[in-house]
Order: C-alpha cells, then structure tokens, then sequence
C-alpha cells in the first residue's frame, strides 16, 4: 500500500524545501518474499537457506552490511533468485547505496515487471535521490494498485514542471476521492508555479460546468478575472450566477461594488438588499454595510434608507452588529439604546454592552435606570471604574452629589493607567462640588483637570 508521507514530503519539496527522512521509509514486503521463499526453498540446498535467513536475522538488527554479505552467499548458489536480488535492494536503500539498491530492484524488475511491491520499492529510491523523472513511470504504474497515488503524480509533475498533466492527475483521485484541502492547496500553487493563467481559467471553466449550481466556483471565476483586471468577463460570470439563481447573495455582492462604482445608487441599494438578506458571510455583510455607511456620508438622502436597513439587521450576528450599533450610537441615540439593550437581553453580564447601554441611558438622561443598572454592573464587576463613574454621574444628576462624590472617589481607586477617564472622574467631581458651592474642592480639582489637560497636550 502506498506510503502516505511520499505525498506530504513531496509537497514539500514543490515548496522549495528538500526533507530526506533520517529513517528508510519502506516496510519489508512480506507478500513478495512469502511468494518467493515458498517457491523456492523446497528446492534449494540447506546453505542457500542458511544463509538466507542469516541475512533477514542481520536485516532485523539492522546490521544491513552483514545482510549484504550473506545474500551474497546466496546469490553465489543461486544466481537467478529474485528473492535475493530483492533483499539486496532493500538493504542497500537502508545504507543510502542508492545505486546498487535501484540495479538491485532493476533486476527482480525484469522477471517480475509489475510487482506492486518491488516498484513501490524502487519508487521510493528514485524518491531519496530525488530523481522525479525516473519516480514518474514507477508512480504511473503504482497508480494501477492504488489512486492515492495520483497525488505523487502531481507533485511529481509539477515539480517536473508539466502543469497540465499534473492537474490532470488530480483531477483524477479528485473524481475518486472528492475533495481534498490539501489538493486544493497543490492545485493552487501548480498554478502559481505555471505563470499560465490559461491553466487556471481553464480549470475553474470546467468546474462550473461539472457543478453549475456551486456558487463558490463562480466566485473564484469572477475574482479571477478581476486579478486579470478583466472586469467585463468578471460581469460576465456575475449575470450567468445570476440567471442560475437570481437571489445569489454572491452576485449581488459584486453587482453592488460595480453600481457603486458606476454611480448606479437605486440599484446598488437594491443588490445590498438582497446580499443582507440572503447572506450568511459576515465578511461581506460587514462590507456591503460599511460601503452603504460611505455613501450615505456622501449623499444623506439615503439615511433613513440606511436605518431601516440597519434595523432589520439588528438580530444579526455579533460582528455585523456591533457594525450597526456604532452607526446608529452616532446618529440615532434612541435606535442605538434599543439595538444594544436586545442584545443585553441575552448576554446579561457583558461587559461592554453593559457600558455601552449606560452610557446611552445616561446620555439619554434615564438617570434612575442608569443608577439601577450601574449598581447590578458592580455586583458583577466589583473594580471597574466605569460603573463607579456612571454611578457617579447619574446620582449627580439626580441632586444627590455626596453620594456622587463618594462613587467617584471610589472609582479613582480602581482606575489604572487610563488618562482620560480620569480626566472625566476630575470633571465629574468639579461639578459635584459646585453644586455643594465647597470653593476650595472646586479650586483643587479645576488644578487637577488643568494639570491632567496639560500632561495629556
């Protein structure tokens, strides 16, 4: 059976880096040497088994040179076994004598020319040397027993610099053994290393073809295409995706970015539609949202269309809401307090969604619930200072400035290397004394808000 690190090892070197294992890679091939001793030690005279078995003792313990010698012995009784040509090649190999273990192998080769076992052998000297045009034949014969071995093959080929067999090769065990990350990662670089963008053209045209309904090979065509800077075959491919499914969130993401660029706004919005709405990929919501944002800092007709859009959003993912949330934060503090807080719902204890939503409470002056879900904030999370502060400015303003002062002081406890919420605690405790009109705490902290300005300019 084929060894598997072949493969791996061969991948390798069409990345450029050369590994030789430190230990021979082959088994012994019980099969060929069962087939053999069976046919032929009922005939053959005691010494001839004598030293035979000699030899496969010295093999075992890895004393290959004494093997060596014993099968030589062999070989001067009896000349014509293949057996012994067979072990020699095997010893030979485990030396690094790579010349005689390949004549060795050769020899078993011309009585027994289709041997699994003996061309697997063989296969892996040509390995070790390095020698992939003689390994190329021997893999093709291989590749009769087993279809892994048409990986070996493209790595073979590629390495040997014939891309269009090397494809061909994988596109065989691909029909065998469908599909594989590693072969797609060596189908890649094959057309890297090939400078022939015709090779990989060629084969995503086939692609679409053999799975037409597979929007993913569409999306390669097209992106293809525009790394040729081919826009106009890249279109191409977006309205055959779109014939084949009209709502297809991938050909509408490109119909977007192309509208856009044309300065077609109706229909850009209406392909973003259809991508928010038939889309799963966070990647391209995100961007189809922030190329929306754009526009609409461009042209402000489009908000309220922008806000409907980002509301019916709002029970999206995390990544692609948290997109929402900052737009809406900055233009829309009611829209903003409502997105955040349904999302608090389900995660209670999140810190930054706790921050977020107290801060839009008070900032939204809802200074009862801001003190309410400051104090449930600290129950949770004892040392940070923001809860003390949002305490702090929410009792203030709720005529309550000794109760401010003291959340404030203690928050300044907890704070560490964080100039300007420190500069906001300051701030926040000048207007607490004003309102107790205590002149000489008003002089001190105006002296530490102006010190701490001048630090941080």
């Amino acid at each position: 059976m084929k060894n598997k690190s072949f493969t791996y090892h061969i991948f390798l070197l069409l990345f450029g880096i050369i590994i030789i294992p430190k230990s021979t890679i082959a088994q012994v091939r019980e099969p060929l040497k069962d087939t053999l001793v069976q046919d032929n030690l009922g005939n053959v005279e005691d010494q001839f088994q004598e030293h035979f078995f000699e030899a496969l003792a010295q093999k075992g313990i890895e004393n290959y040179e004494k093997a060596i010698d014993a099968l030589m012995q062999c070989k001067k009784i009896a000349p014509k076994k293949t057996i012994v040509d067979f072990e020699l090649g095997k010893n030979y190999k485990a030396l690094k004598n790579y010349d005689n273990a390949e004549d060795s192998f050769k020899k078993v080769l011309k009585e027994r020319p289709n041997d699994k076992d003996v061309l697997s052998e063989i296969y892996e000297v040509y390995y070790l040397i390095q020698n992939y045009k003689k390994a190329i034949p021997i893999a093709e014969s291989l590749a009769k027993y087993s279809v892994n071995y048409y990986e070996d093959l493209a790595n073979l080929y590629g390495l040997t610099k014939q891309y269009e067999k090397a494809l061909d090769a994988l596109e065989k065990i691909d029909e065998s053994e469908g599909y594989s990350d590693y072969r797609e990662a060596l189908r890649n670089k094959i057309f890297s290393e090939s400078n022939d963008p015709k090779l990989r053209e060629a084969y995503l045209k086939k692609e679409i073809e053999k799975f037409p309904n597979m929007e993913d090979n569409y999306l390669e065509l097209m992106h293809f295409y525009a790394t040729q800077n081919n826009m106009d075959k890249a279109y191409k491919v977006v309205e055959e995706l779109q014939q084949r499914k009209p709502n297809s969130s991938a050909a509408h993401f490109i119909l977007f970015k192309k509208h856009l660029v044309n300065y077609e706004d109706e229909k850009a919005i209406a392909s973003m539609k259809i991508v928010l709405e038939n889309t799963n990929n966070e990647v391209i919501k995100k961007s189809v949202i922030q190329a929306f944002i754009q526009l609409v800092k461009e042209k402000p007709q489009y908000e309220d269309e922008l806000i409907s859009t980002l509301e019916n959003q709002m029970d999206s993912s995390e990544e692609s809401d948290e997109l929402v949330g900052q737009y809406l934060a900055k233009n829309n503090n009611n829209k903003a307090y409502e997105h955040y807080l349904n999302r608090l719902k389900n995660d209670p204890n999140n810190f930054e969604l706790l921050k977020k939503v107290i801060h839009l409470e008070v900032k939204n002056q809802k200074f009862e619930t801001a003190l309410k879900r400051s104090n449930e904030a600290l129950n949770v999370y004892p040392t940070q200072p923001f809860f003390y502060y949002y305490k702090g400015v929410a009792l203030r303003n709720l005529s309550k400035p000794n109760l401010a002062i003291d959340s404030f002081q203690e928050g300044l406890e907890y704070l560490i290397e964080n100039k300007e919420l420190e500069l906001y605690f300051y701030q926040e405790m000048f207007e607490s004394y004003k309102v107790l009109s205590d002149v000489e705490m008003i002089k001190k902290y105006q002296q530490k808000i102006e010190a701490l300005k001048n630090n941080k300019s």
